[in-house]
């Protein structure tokens, strides 16, 4: 009996052992990248769409990019509408025309290219120290004629003298202008020396009569260039890089002061919900909740609690139908109204809202490549610096279009399940046979007996 259980033991460990290497791909389903036109490496994007959402694996872990050889290509999925950064652009200007007026101004014409109207800063480089100036911004028309004011008596200065403040810049509005015109209203500046004369003289009577004179230093207002900058800024999404959809419940029950329905999102992320009612004059709690198992018996887990209303009545219009919940990948949701003694609502339908996510990698010229994917395998583990770098620097991918979902027919057979690397299944059978070997060790005494020693 001993010698059975360690046979089997043996054989459980040679079943366990796990191969090691690159396996073939699995996945049963494909769809064409568009190609690029361009002869140089291009970052590149797809939107991941309701039928890729549909035929992957939960997570989108199963998606891979491969070329016409089959190798496949490191991609990185992202949302579309996360955070950017924008960085820092500078542009420096020879002025159109300069005058000197009567009356002591400088005006100064600059025109605009398309990209540097974008500027959000003004800047008048100047070696002069010890000054103080002020400068109007005005939006001329193509004739020259003054549309708006875009900076008034704005100030800049050096008081480098009394302590370490300089200004040089000035804060533009957000304009659309082709033209501007800079004025400084003042084409000298005055310096005060830091030094007193003092002149002392002496009269016929001997009287002291004492004169203090300041000497004061008058100097041309010197530009040296203009420049116009877009600072770094944080670009966030707009609700235009949001994906929109509508779905009805699957399934709806009424029991017990609640109201509960289902909702197939298949996969895809879910950031907002919102109630389509017709019923007015109500207040409900809503509990979210989300699963990835399609059967009725499935485990579901918790997302978010929240509560709508809508009051209507005379000059009352108050609405609030949505929810808002953390972003949520499932295979369906599940929404209970409570309702207590109240009747149920009648909900129509939902609308749904969630990132519109991207896979973006880089597009070698002359290759064709495919998105495939459909298959229980793990997601892979790709070096992405050069991806997120780029994108972190302000470059957008170019957009490319996916083609019709077809079988894959050179995909390959995904391998039987090994259960014996389960470490919860070897363990328990390894229990089992422990136990079963302590019983058989035990019936075994028992049927020898006690050895008469005598």
């Amino acid at each position: 009996m001993i010698t059975r259980c360690l046979s089997v033991l043996v054989l459980l460990g040679l079943g366990g052992s796990a191969a090691t290497g690159d396996e073939p791909l699995t996945q049963r389903l494909q769809r064409t990248i568009s190609a690029s036109e361009s002869e140089e490496r291009e970052l590149s994007s797809l939107s991941i769409d309701e039928l890729t959402y549909a035929g992957a694996q939960l997570g989108l872990g199963d998606l891979r990019i491969i070329d016409e050889q089959g190798a496949t290509v490191p991609f990185l999925i992202h949302s579309s509408s996360r955070t950017r950064r924008q960085r820092e652009s500078r542009w420096s200007i020879e002025p159109e025309s300069v005058e000197m007026t009567d009356e002591g101004l400088v005006r100064i014409e600059i025109l605009l290219e398309p990209e540097m109207r974008e500027a959000t800063v003004l800047r008048l480089v100047t070696p002069m120290q010890d000054f103080e100036n002020r400068v109007d911004v005005a939006e001329l028309d193509p004739s020259g004629a003054t549309i708006g004011e875009l900076v008034s008596g704005g100030l800049i200065f050096d008081y480098s003298s009394v302590i370490d403040a300089r200004s040089d810049q000035l804060e533009l509005p957000p304009h659309d202008a082709a033209r501007l015109r800079i004025e400084l209203r003042a084409k000298t500046d005055d310096l005060e020396s830091p030094f007193v004369q003092l002149t002392r003289s002496l009269d016929d009577r001997e009287a002291i009569r004492e004169q203090e004179q300041l000497m004061v230093s008058r100097r041309p207002f010197r530009i040296d260039r203009i420049e116009l900058i877009r600072p770094a800024t944080e670009v966030a999404a707009d609700e235009n890089q949001m994906s929109h959809w509508e779905t009805r419940p699957v399934r709806m029950e009424t029991s017990a002061g609640e109201t509960t329905f289902e909702l197939e999102i298949d996969n895809r992320p879910v950031s907002r919900l919102s109630l389509n009612v017709t019923d007015e004059n109500f207040s409900r709690r809503v509990l979210i909740e989300a699963t990835n198992d399609a059967t009725v018996t499935a485990l579901w887990r918790d997302v978010r609690e929240g509560v709508v209303h809508r009051f209507k009545y005379r000059q009352i219009d108050d609405r609030r139908l949505s929810i808002e919940i953390p972003e949520t990948r499932a295979a369906r949701l599940r929404l209970r109204v409570v309702n207590r003694d109240s009747p149920s609502l009648d909900v129509t339908s939902v609308d749904l809202a969630g990132p519109i996510e991207e896979v973006v990698f880089f597009q070698e010229p002359g290759h064709a490549y495919s998105l495939v994917y459909g298959a229980v395998v793990e997601p892979p583990d790709y070096d992405l610096a050069a991806i997120e770098r780029a994108l972190d620097e302000g470059e957008r991918p170019t957009p490319r279009m996916l083609g019709a979902e077809q079988a894959r027919l050179d995909a390959a057979s995904p391998e039987p399940v090994n259960w014996w690397n389960d470490p919860t299944i070897l363990g328990a059978v390894v229990l089992v046979l422990v136990l079963v070997l302590a019983l058989s060790l035990f019936w075994a005494t028992r049927r020898v007996g006690p050895i008469d020693v005598d």
